[in-house]
C-alpha cells in the first residue's frame, strides 16, 4: 500500500508551528536539547527548564545523588539548577510532574561548548552536502567516539524567541561523523583527548548569516542601523495566521498532485514481488548530478535485494541510508518503513528501524522513493559513500551492491511545495530567536564562532557589531562565557578587494572585549574557495585558546602576535607586537612578505621588512619619511609572518604615533 498523503501536511506543519505531538498531549515539556544521550556541564549548577501546569512541582532525580525540586510558575514555566558531579556516566535523569514521567538516559557529565556562525562552521567533515575537508576518511575512521557527543540546531527562522528547536544528541559514530560540522567536532576531539573526559558540542549554524540575525532584538537596541529590519521582523506576527493557513493548504495540495502524477504509486513499484530487472543499475551512492540528471527535479525510485545474515534473522536492524536530497519514503518488501518529509532535511542522516519480525527472512526488498524539488538530489552522504544495514550490537553490513533506478515524474515548470512561512534568515534577531533562545540557558563551558565573511561590504558596522553579539549571548546564557573566533581566510571575493581586509580588522579589534580569542587563517585559507578543506589547523588553533585560557595549560602558546604600536626611526618603521616572546619568524623562512608603507600623501608602495627579535623594521625605497604600514592587505593575500610557534601574525595597518 502507498504511503498516505493526507496527514503528513499536517504532521510537516505542526513541526513549522513548534508544536511537537508529545509535547500537545503532555503537561510535562522540555526543550530538545535536554533530552537522551546529553552532556553536562561538570562540577557546576546546571539549569534544567520547561513547562508545566502552573502552580504545580517538578521533581528531578539523578543517577549521581543529586535532586532538585521547583514549581511551576504562573506563566507556565519552571527552572530549577542541579548540580553536577565530575566527569563520567553514563547517568539516568528523571523529572516528574502530575504523574508524568520524562527519563533521560545514557547522560554524560563533561565538557561542553557552543559552536556557531555560517557556512565555514557548517562544513561537514565528509561531503554529505557539498562538504568535505582534507583527509576526511582518516579522520572519519577515528569517528567512534561515544563519550563526543553532538546537538546539531535545524535551520530556523522565528520573528519572537522561541522555547522549541529540532535537534537531538548523537554520540559520534563513524557512520554520524561525516555530517558534523568539522571545525565543531576536530575542536571536540581535540579537547576530548587532551582532558581525558565527554565532550558535548551544540552547533547552531547556518550558510551565509550575518551577525545581527545571530543578535536579539535586545542586544540590538542600541544600533539605529537595525531599526528598519528589526521593525519588519516585530510586524510579521500580524498576519501570520494567514500565511500559515495558506501554507497548509497549498502544501497538501501540492502533494495530492504530485502523487497522481508518479506512476511509482498507481503501478506500484514499492511491490515486493515487482519485476525490475529492466531498471537502469546505479551505484550504492546514487547523485543525480553524477548521472546526467542534475537538472531532474521531481521523483527517483530505487530498489534492491539485501541479503540477511542468518546470525541477524529475528533481530532489530537499523537501515542507514544517509542523506538523502529532499525528501524520501522507504518500503521494505513492499510495506512502508518510514518517511522524511521535511523539505529542510535534506542535509540529516536516514536511519530507520526495522522490526524483528520483518527481519527474519533471509532476503528483504528495499524500495526508495526520492522527491528532489531543486539543485541536487539523490542519495548523498553515508558511511564509506554506501548505505549500511547495522544490527542493534553495532555490527554493521555496507551496501555496496549497486540499486536498480527508474525514473518516476518530473516536477511541472515551478511546480514547487508551498514556501514555509519563515522570515527571511538575513534579517536581525530571526536566527537567534529560533536557533539560539531555545538553547538558552543550557550551561555551556565557551563559544567557538566561525562567521564574518556575509558582513564584510560594512566593516565599520562590524566594529560595534561583533561585540554587541558577544555581549548579547553572554547575557542570554547568563555566564561570562570565553568567546573564541575565527578571522575570515583569503578568498578572491569580486568586490572591493579592501572590505575583506577591514573586516578582519574589525575582528581583531573585538580582541579589546574581554575573555575573547582569535584564530588567524591566513595561512590555512584558499583564495580560489571561500570554504577552505583545510579546516584541522582551525580546529587545533581554537582549542589551543580553550586549553591555555579555560583549563589552565600556561605553557601553551595559543594567541599569535599582535601588533601593539609603532615607531619611525631612520626613514624606517619599527613594529613592536603582544604575544611575539621567542621571536617573530616567517613560515616559509624568507623575508617577511606582504607589506606596505605609506607616507604623507597616503600612497601606498611596497615594503621590504626585517625581523629584529620580537619587533619588525619595515621600509620602502622613495619613501624617506614613513607614516604608516600595513601588512597582509588584500582580499586574497597569503602572507608569511608568523610567531615562533608557527601562529599566523594577523593582518594590521598602523600609524606612526
Amino acid at each position: 500500500m502507498p504511503f498516505t498523503r493526507s496527514t503528513a501536511p499536517i504532521l510537516f506543519l505542526a513541526l513549522v508551528l513548534g508544536t511537537a505531538s508529545q509535547a500537545a498531549a503532555s503537561d510535562l515539556e522540555v526543550p530538545a536539547v535536554l533530552g537522551d544521550h546529553m552532556v553536562l556541564q561538570r562540577d557546576t549548577r546546571v539549569p534544567l527548564w520547561g513547562r508545566g501546569v502552573p502552580g504545580k512541582t517538578v521533581s528531578i532525580d539523578a543517577s549521581w545523588g543529586t535532586w532538585a525540586r521547583t514549581t511551576v510558575e504562573a506563566d507556565g514555566r519552571w527552572e530549577t539548577l542541579l548540580s553536577t558531579p565530575s566527569a563520567g556516566g553514563p547517568h539516568r535523569v528523571v523529572l516528574r510532574h502530575e504523574g508524568e514521567k520524562r527519563v533521560f538516559d545514557d547522560v554524560l557529565i563533561g565538557e561542553v561548548w557552543l559552536c556557531g556562525g555560517q557556512s565555514n562552521m557548517e562544513w561537514t567533515l565528509g561531503p554529505v552536502v557539498g562538504g568535505g575537508i582534507d583527509d576526511w576518511q582518516e579522520l572519519v575512521a577515528d569517528g567512534d567516539r561515544n563519550e563526543l557527543r553532538v546537538f546539531d540546531v535545524r535551520h530556523r527562522t522565528s520573528s519572537t524567541p522561541r522555547f522549541e528547536t529540532q535537534g537531538r544528541w548523537v554520540p559520534s559514530t563513524a557512520e554520524a561523523a561525516p555530517g558534523f560540522s568539522a571545525v565543531a567536532w576536530l575542536f571536540a576531539r581535540e579537547l576530548q583527548e587532551d582532558l581525558g573526559c565527554p565532550v558535548g558540542i551544540i552547533t547552531s549554524k547556518w550558510g551565509g548569516t550575518r551577525a545581527e540575525a545571530w543578535t536579539s532584538a535586545e542586544g540590538l537596541a542600541d544600533m539605529p542601523e537595525m531599526a528598519a529590519g528589526l521593525e519588519q521582523v516585530a510586524g510579521w506576527e500580524g498576519d501570520r495566521d494567514a500565511k500559515v493557513d495558506a501554507f497548509a493548504e497549498a502544501y497538501q495540495d501540492w502533494w495530492r498532485q504530485l502523487d497522481a502524477r508518479d506512476p511509482g504509486l498507481s503501478e506500484q513499484w514499492f511491490a515486493e514481488d515487482l519485476v525490475d530487472v529492466d531498471w537502469a543499475r546505479v551505484p550504492a551512492t546514487f547523485r543525480f548530478q553524477d548521472h546526467g540528471l542534475a537538472q531532474h527535479d521531481g521523483t527517483v525510485w530505487l530498489r534492491r535485494r539485501l541479503f540477511v545474515p542468518e546470525r541477524w534473522r529475528g533481530e532489530p536492524l537499523r537501515l542507514d541510508l544517509g542523506a538523502i536530497d529532499d525528501m524520501d519514503q522507504v518500503w521494505v518488501d513492499g510495506v512502508p518503513l518510514a518517511s522524511t518529509l521535511d523539505p529542510g532535511a535534506w542535509q540529516s542522516p536516514r536511519r530507520y528501524d526495522i522490526d524483528p519480525l520483518r527481519s527474519n527472512a533471509a532476503e528483504l526488498s528495499i524500495t526508495v522513493r526520492i522527491i528532489d524539488t531543486g539543485g541536487g538530489g539523490g542519495l548523498i552522504g553515508g558511511s564509506a559513500d554506501a548505505a549500511l544495514l547495522r544490527l542493534s550490537t553495532g555490527e554493521r553490513r555496507a551496501m555496496v551492491l549497486p540499486w536498480r533506478m527508474r525514473m518516476g515524474t518530473e516536477l511541472l515548470g515551478n511546480d514547487l511545495p508551498a514556501a514555509e512561512p519563515t522570515m527571511s534568515q538575513h534579517l536581525p534577531s530571526v536566527l537567534n530567536n529560533g536557533m539560539l533562545a531555545p538553547l538558552a540557558p543550557y550551561r555551556v563551558r565557551g563559544v567557538i564562532f566561525y562567521q564574518g565573511e556575509s558582513n564584510r561590504m560594512e566593516p565599520m558596522l562590524y566594529r560595534r557589531l561583533f561585540p554587541a553579539l558577544i555581549a548579547d549571548w553572554r547575557r542570554q546564557f547568563r555566564q561570562d562565557l570565553p568567546f573564541y573566533f575565527v578571522q575570515i581566510a583569503p578568498y578572491g571575493y569580486a568586490e572591493d578587494p579592501m572590505f575583506a581586509s577591514e573586516l578582519r580588522e574589525a575582528q581583531a579589534l573585538t580582541l579589546s572585549v574581554p575573555g575573547t580569542g582569535m584564530v588567524v587563517t591566513m595561512d590555512v585559507g584558499d583564495p580560489t574557495n571561500i570554504h577552505p578543506t583545510n579546516k584541522l589547523p582551525v580546529a587545533q588553533r581554537l582549542a589551543l585558546l580553550a586549553r591555555r585560557h579555560v583549563y589552565g595549560e600556561s605553557r601553551l602558546v595559543a594567541d599569535g602576535p599582535l601588533p601593539l604600536d609603532m615607531e619611525a626611526e631612520d626613514g624606517s618603521l619599527r613594529v613592536r607586537f603582544d604575544h611575539a616572546e621567542g621571536g617573530l619568524t616567517t613560515r616559509d623562512g624568507g623575508a617577511p612578505s606582504h607589506l606596505e608603507i605609506a607616507g604623507a600623501n597616503g600612497t601606498w608602495v611596497e615594503a621590504v621588512g626585517r625581523i629584529d627579535g620580537e619587533e619588525l623594521i619595515v621600509q620602502a625605497a622613495g619613501v624617506p619619511e614613513p607614516k604608516s604600514v600595513r601588512y597582509g592587505w588584500g582580499r586574497a593575500v597569503e602572507p608569511n609572518l608568523a610567531g615562533p610557534t608557527g601562529l599566523p601574525v594577523t593582518p594590521f595597518r598602523l600609524p606612526v604615533k
